[in-house]
């Protein structure tokens, strides 16, 4: 259900008909005629869209919320938008001082000709920057935004300028739940997080909900150590509620990513509730969870009813967070859970369990295949001589067809690879046994072939900027992404003529027919970014 209230009177969503004059509720079809009588040669404009989002593209919460509003703007609006988008990478960063003004002023200058009609923000760090933003450069651009859950950010709003949806994580419904799964009643739970400032203000609403539920007994465990969470849940018995875990850390003191946190602490546990949907990982039952996705939706529809005419201060911020139910359903079925019938009705499931037709379809079509080639067979043998030539012929042609749509297919991927403006190399047995052009100009050689037959660390400097050997840290790289199938990383390459270049490193696991593994590698360069970041992080 849209937590966003109906908008009688507005245009419909198609944003450059308020400028040509046209009035709200006419209908599509008449304006449609109209224009093409009237100004038969007039353009329908694309809107112009900045998104700044508070955390980096891979983080799971941000890719929701991206998907959500931008899914939405392309089903409604006559044309998909132009959209550009940057992230702020504040979890890492932070968002203080030098850094916001520097951020600020950096998206002021960069789109300055962009003209941008909207501006979208995620998250808390994403309204602080949005703010400076529009005060510095772009005053009179509306902003929206989704995922805040600092409810007193609404006294520093201009309802005329601001507008958005809040984000509040809901204890109640997650308790409930706990009571109402089979084997779970009246057992303990666990209540993990990473001891930031959000969490303490959960663990206070837990506790406050946990007094109406006497049957339940709950142990509270936070820190921002996985290793030292882990240790104590191991002595821990009990179901699992995640709350908050973006601030925790590894052993070398470097935040992770909840793909390594999460399943780390879902590890050995039944039942694992989770109160956001970004924390859907290997082990998670999953729970009443805040949506990413339903966040960015109901921005978006939101920033449609303005762009459709409806002035801001009509559009309130959105107060009532649009959670819902998310479910693992390969998890409940391997539990043997089944949902209450009034939470079943309304929930979302990932991973759903296949029908016993779905499960068994390659073995009924395997079956099929037999009886319709026994079938073939016994008609095969009924037929003449001349049948059983035409039949042949028939085949060898089908094959060579086939053979001719492999080698156009296989030339086509050759191409794509050896054309590619990104450089492009192909791992085997560590290393590079295939590379494009794009690679051998982006080090400074003439000739791709004077990179083959490499190991990584013979194409860099002794050492990488961390004190490692590149011999000794690439070997590392390469098991952890045979462990895991892909691993995405920054490493400085060495060009021929000496000079350092920092790469974003993606390496992905191809399967070898003939057995074995290779890995896709694939470059991009961010030295630029790099040194515009190194000013605000001077060294200690």
């Amino acid at each position: 259900m849209s937590v966003l209230p109906d908008l009688p009177g507005a245009a419909p969503l198609n944003h450059p008909f308020p400028r040509l004059g046209i009035r709200p509720g006419v209908p599509l079809l008449l304006l449609l005629l109209l224009v093409a009588g009237a100004a038969p040669a007039l353009a329908v404009e694309s809107a112009r869209i900045l998104i700044v989002h508070a955390y980096t593209q891979e983080y799971p919460w941000t890719k929701s919320q991206h998907e959500g509003f931008v899914s939405t703007l392309n089903k409604s609006l006559p044309l998909p938008p132009t959209i550009k988008t940057e992230y702020l990478d504040s979890e890492r960063l932070g968002l203080e001082g030098a850094y916001l003004a520097w951020f600020a002023d950096y998206l002021g200058q960069k789109y300055q000709g962009f003209h941008p009609q909207l501006i979208y923000v995620t998250d808390d760090d994403g309204l602080k920057l949005g703010l400076e933003v529009q005060a510095r450069g772009f005053p009179e651009i509306p902003l929206f935004f989704s995922g805040v859950n600092d409810f007193h950010a609404q006294e520093r709003l201009d309802p005329n300028r601001q507008t958005g949806v809040f984000e509040k994580k809901e204890i109640g419904p997650n308790l409930d739940l706990l009571q109402a799964l089979p084997g779970a009643r009246g057992a303990s739970v666990v209540i993990v997080g990473d001891g930031s400032t959000t969490y303490r203000a959960i663990a206070h609403e837990i506790e406050a909900e946990l007094a109406k539920r006497p049957a339940i007994q709950a142990t509270f465990i936070a820190g921002a150590s996985l290793e030292a969470l882990q240790a104590r849940l191991a002595e821990t018995p009990g179901a699992l509620l995640l709350t908050t875990l973006g601030g925790l850390k590894g052993a070398d003191g470097q935040m992770l990513n909840l793909e390594q946190s999460v399943p780390a602490l879902a590890a050995g546990r039944d039942i694992v509730l989770s109160m956001e949907d970004a924390y859907q990982f290997s082990g998670v039952l999953g729970g009443y969870v805040i949506s990413g996705l339903a966040q960015g939706q109901t921005a978006a529809r939101l920033a449609l009813a303005h762009l459709a005419g409806r002035p801001l201060r009509d559009l309130p911020p959105v107060l009532e967070s649009p959670n819902e139910y998310l479910f693992d359903d390969a998890r409940l079925g391997a539990l043997g859970i089944r949902l209450p019938e009034e939470i079943a009705a309304q929930a979302r499931l990932l991973n759903r369990r296949l029908s016993f037709g779905e499960r068994h379809l390659q073995a009924i079509l395997v079956v099929t295949l037999l009886l319709l080639l026994i079938l073939a067979i016994l008609l095969f043998l009924l037929v003449q001589s001349r049948r059983k030539n035409r039949l042949l012929v028939h085949q060898t042609h089908h094959l060579r067809h086939q053979e001719l749509l492999i080698r156009e297919s296989e030339e086509r991927y050759r191409r794509l690879f050896e054309l590619s403006e990104d450089p492009m190399l192909v791992i085997h047995d560590r290393h590079f046994v295939m590379a494009n052009a794009a690679t051998a100009r982006f080090l400074g050689y003439a000739d791709a072939t004077d990179l083959l037959r490499t190991h990584p660390s013979r194409l860099s400097p002794a050492r990488q900027p961390d004190g490692q050997s590149s011999h000794a840290k690439a070997e590392t790289l390469f098991d952890a992404a045979e462990a895991q199938g892909w691993l995405r990383f920054e490493w400085v390459h060495q060009c021929k003529d000496g000079s350092p270049r920092l790469v974003q490193v993606t390496l992905t696991r191809i399967p070898r027919p003939a057995g074995g593994e290779e890995f896709l590698c694939v470059w991009h360069d961010v030295s630029a970014w790099r040194s515009a970041e190194a000013p605000l992080n001077p060294p200690a």
